[in-house]
């Protein structure tokens, strides 16, 4: 609620309960943690994470450590429209196969949640991950 008045916005324009709620279960220690909960996506984490979990893990040295890394989380850019190129689509099923959150494919792609939900639907709609061919070494950052 303070960080709500500090920032004019009704508290639950800053967290839903049920965001709250999950991060209190979760109580994540990181920021690829954090970018699990409901509700924390790549804005979020870069504008209030090291506070997060500052907060969430008090007297911990995790949200002093985390501040760099949540600065270094990409701003998120809009490609509406762009087309996603076929090595785009590639890192995207390995990530996919992996097991990464989406969340973390979209930071890392610079896409959206929602585009990287669509595409994987396509995608595994016009091949089912048994059938996908992914290139040997190829590595995403």
């Amino acid at each position: 609620m303070r960080k709500a008045a500090e920032i004019g916005r009704a508290p639950y324009m800053v967290f839903k309960d049920s965001a709250l709620d999950d991060m209190c279960e979760k109580r994540p220690r990181t920021v690829d943690a954090l970018l699990s909960c409901k509700g924390i996506g790549a804005e979020t984490a870069r504008k209030y994470g090291t506070e997060l979990l500052s907060i969430i893990n008090p007297g911990s040295a995790y949200g002093a450590a985390s501040a760099a890394v949540c600065a270094a989380i990409p701003e998120a850019k809009s490609r509406h429209g762009d087309f996603w190129s076929p090595l785009e689509e590639e890192v995207l099923i390995r990530m996919y196969m992996d097991g990464v959150p989406q969340k973390t494919m979209a930071i890392k792609l610079g896409r959206s949640n929602y585009a990287v939900q669509l595409k994987l639907e396509g995608l595994l709609q016009a091949q089912p991950p048994q059938h996908v061919a992914v290139g040997q070494g190829l590595m995403y950052a």
